[in-house]
Protein backbone atom coordinates (compact mmCIF):
# COMPACT_ATOMS: atom_id res chain seq x y z
CA UNK A 1 0.00 0.00 0.00
CA UNK A 2 1.15 3.60 0.67
CA UNK A 3 2.61 3.06 3.62
CA UNK A 4 5.54 0.59 2.05
CA UNK A 5 5.79 3.32 -0.93
CA UNK A 6 6.35 5.96 1.64
CA UNK A 7 8.98 3.72 3.21
CA UNK A 8 11.02 3.55 -0.25
CA UNK A 9 10.92 7.42 -0.89
CA UNK A 10 12.30 7.48 2.45
CA UNK A 11 15.54 6.11 1.65
CA UNK A 12 16.23 8.40 -1.56
CA UNK A 13 18.85 10.84 -1.31
CA UNK A 14 17.70 14.34 0.11
CA UNK A 15 18.75 15.43 -4.04
CA UNK A 16 16.37 12.76 -5.39
CA UNK A 17 13.44 13.84 -3.00
CA UNK A 18 13.79 17.11 -4.28
CA UNK A 19 13.67 16.62 -7.75
CA UNK A 20 10.70 14.38 -6.61
CA UNK A 21 8.91 17.19 -4.58
CA UNK A 22 6.44 19.13 -7.08
CA UNK A 23 7.62 23.02 -5.28
CA UNK A 24 11.06 21.94 -6.28
CA UNK A 25 10.66 20.80 -9.58
CA UNK A 26 8.36 24.02 -10.17
CA UNK A 27 11.55 26.68 -9.56
CA UNK A 28 13.78 24.78 -12.45
CA UNK A 29 16.73 24.69 -10.53
CA UNK A 30 19.15 22.92 -13.35
CA UNK A 31 21.44 25.57 -14.98
CA UNK A 32 21.96 23.17 -17.89
CA UNK A 33 20.08 20.49 -19.97
CA UNK A 34 22.82 17.83 -19.20
CA UNK A 35 22.69 18.86 -14.87
CA UNK A 36 19.11 18.20 -15.60
CA UNK A 37 19.73 14.83 -17.16
CA UNK A 38 22.61 13.84 -15.07
CA UNK A 39 20.30 14.64 -11.61
CA UNK A 40 17.05 12.66 -13.15
CA UNK A 41 19.40 9.64 -14.29
CA UNK A 42 20.40 9.58 -10.42
CA UNK A 43 16.82 9.76 -9.24
CA UNK A 44 15.68 7.29 -11.49
CA UNK A 45 18.44 5.00 -10.54
CA UNK A 46 17.90 5.67 -6.88
CA UNK A 47 13.93 4.98 -7.21
CA UNK A 48 14.68 1.21 -8.99
CA UNK A 49 17.35 0.57 -6.52
CA UNK A 50 14.45 1.09 -3.36
CA UNK A 51 11.67 -0.57 -4.96
CA UNK A 52 14.16 -3.57 -5.52
CA UNK A 53 15.56 -3.02 -1.79
CA UNK A 54 11.68 -3.07 -0.76
CA UNK A 55 10.40 -5.44 -2.65
CA UNK A 56 12.80 -8.54 -3.06
CA UNK A 57 12.30 -9.28 0.54
CA UNK A 58 8.63 -10.23 -0.38
CA UNK A 59 6.17 -12.65 -1.94
CA UNK A 60 4.92 -10.09 -4.08
CA UNK A 61 5.67 -10.98 -7.98
CA UNK A 62 6.65 -7.82 -9.50
CA UNK A 63 9.16 -6.28 -12.54
CA UNK A 64 10.67 -3.12 -12.48
CA UNK A 65 12.92 -1.88 -15.72
CA UNK A 66 14.37 1.30 -16.49
CA UNK A 67 15.67 2.21 -19.79
CA UNK A 68 16.13 5.21 -22.08
CA UNK A 69 14.71 7.74 -18.89
CA UNK A 70 11.40 5.41 -18.09
CA UNK A 71 10.85 3.45 -15.32
CA UNK A 72 8.08 1.07 -14.75
CA UNK A 73 7.23 -0.83 -12.03
CA UNK A 74 5.33 -3.85 -12.63
CA UNK A 75 3.20 -5.33 -9.72
CA UNK A 76 0.58 -7.85 -10.74
CA UNK A 77 -2.40 -7.49 -10.22
CA UNK A 78 -1.96 -4.00 -8.85
CA UNK A 79 -0.73 -2.43 -12.17
CA UNK A 80 2.22 -0.39 -13.35
CA UNK A 81 3.71 2.62 -12.46
CA UNK A 82 5.77 4.80 -14.16
CA UNK A 83 8.16 7.49 -13.88
CA UNK A 84 9.78 9.27 -17.19
CA UNK A 85 12.05 11.87 -17.50
CA UNK A 86 10.15 15.40 -19.22
CA UNK A 87 13.16 16.84 -20.76
CA UNK A 88 11.41 20.12 -21.92
CA UNK A 89 10.19 21.01 -18.67
CA UNK A 90 12.79 19.43 -16.45
CA UNK A 91 10.81 17.24 -14.47
CA UNK A 92 9.82 13.68 -13.73
CA UNK A 93 6.27 12.70 -14.43
CA UNK A 94 4.60 9.68 -12.23
CA UNK A 95 1.54 7.41 -13.18
CA UNK A 96 0.02 4.86 -11.51
CA UNK A 97 -3.27 2.88 -11.68
CA UNK A 98 -4.88 4.96 -8.97
CA UNK A 99 -3.51 8.64 -9.74
CA UNK A 100 -2.92 8.52 -13.52
CA UNK A 101 -0.65 10.93 -14.46
CA UNK A 102 1.21 13.34 -12.84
Amino acid sequence: GSQGLHSVAAKFPKHVKNLLTKSVIQQRLFKTEGEYHGIADDALDHIQDAIDEALDSTTLEYEVTLASGVLTLSLPPHGTWVVNKQTPNQQLWWSSPLSGPK
